[in-house]
């Protein structure tokens, strides 16, 4: 099976139907995964990319409807997730919590490893992560 990493821009046309050349064939790249003809791959680093695009201040989209969104892509045939489970703990917190996705994974990261992060960030003191602040 032939393996194809994803870039953002193609998930946010896809996402977006913004764009009549580059979301049909964006499209048309998901439906070929879907019925089994590639594997498409995102990445956790695609993933915070999204996120963060889809959250500033060309889309302004919630948090909560971003979090759906990137959730349901994940869900369909023939995308592959890499760290799949820390990216849909990620972007629960994100949904649940007023946080962004890159704290939110770093997060997910360290309660499954059980180790703790080194931050200065508030916002992991929520996270239910071990902290740790550098002296």
């Amino acid at each position: 099976m032939t393996r194809i990493y994803l870039d953002a821009n193609v998930i946010l046309r896809f996402l977006l139907n913004d764009h009549d050349m580059q979301s049909g064939a964006s499209r048309h790249l998901f439906e070929r995964a879907e019925a089994g003809e590639i594997d498409l791959v995102m990445t956790p680093v695609i993933v915070a990319e999204c996120c963060y695009v889809l959250r500033g201040p060309v889309y302004r989209l919630d948090r909560i409807e971003i979090s759906d969104r990137m959730a349901q892509l994940m869900m369909l045939e023939g995308v592959i997730t890499e760290e799949k489970s820390a990216v849909f703990e990620a972007l629960s917190s994100l949904r649940d919590r007023s946080v962004d996705f890159a704290d939110a994974f770093l997060a997910a990261k360290g309660r499954g490893s059980k180790c703790k992060v080194a931050t200065f960030d508030r916002d992991f003191h929520g996270l239910n992560v071990g902290v740790f602040v550098p002296e």
